[in-house]
């Protein structure tokens, strides 16, 4: 394997490791971001000033907006209520069992249909964390409920509107509803959809 690559491979587990034990993305990205450059043998400071700095700035000026937007559909959902209703409907009708498989159906629907996976990460959290404590499961496993139905099977099922979609459909010039497309679709929401065992007496 290519050095380049396994430090990267390193990077990214390291990043989310981090961030799985509750560290603030704003200082993991340039603290792992400094550990590529050391041990790519690239200068310090020039790369940080010359390429991380004009990309984070970049990437913040084309997805603030969306990030906004979804906080506060989120904060609404939050903090008038809504989000305890709708979990404690949907916790009636499934007993409060299977939460991660039903948040995982929701937010795949929700993409599938052409919503932003990052306004309904926003806009599902308050819901799942309600359905979440509800079921008596850690809110650390949110995340991941919510990845599993916005950024796998939804992105790639026949006929979805996303960009991983578009992309095969220029490059491979298949159709928007490809058997190729359907089969790996199947595996991440085959996979995704399992409850997890793991139950936990404090929130």
């Amino acid at each position: 394997m290519n050095f380049s690559v396994l430090i990267l491979l390193i990077a990214i587990i390291l990043f989310g490791v981090l961030a799985f034990r509750q560290m603030s993305a704003l200082i993991l990205a340039p603290v792992v971001t400094i550990f590529v450059i050391v041990l790519s043998g690239m200068p310090i400071l020039d790369t940080l000033l010359q390429h991380f700095m004009p990309a984070t700035s970049d990437y913040i000026t084309k997805y603030f907006l969306i990030f906004f937007v979804g906080a506060l559909f989120g904060a609404v959902y939050q903090f008038t209520g809504a989000a305890e209703s709708i979990a404690r409907t949907m916790g009636r009708f499934c007993g409060n069992h299977f939460v991660a498989p039903m948040i995982m159906c929701i937010t795949g629907l929700l993409t599938f249909g052409g919503v932003s996976g990052f306004v309904v990460f926003f806009m599902v959290y308050p819901i799942a964390l309600q359905m979440f404590k509800r079921a008596n499961l850690t809110r650390r496993l949110i995340p991941a409920a919510i990845s599993a139905g916005c950024w796998t099977w939804s992105m790639t099922a026949p006929g979805s509107p996303s960009i991983q979609n578009t992309i095969a459909m220029k490059s491979l010039g298949t159709t928007a509803t490809a058997a190729f497309l359907r089969i790996r679709a199947v595996f991440p929401f085959s996979f995704g959809n399992k409850a997890n065992p793991f139950r936990f007496k404090g929130f």
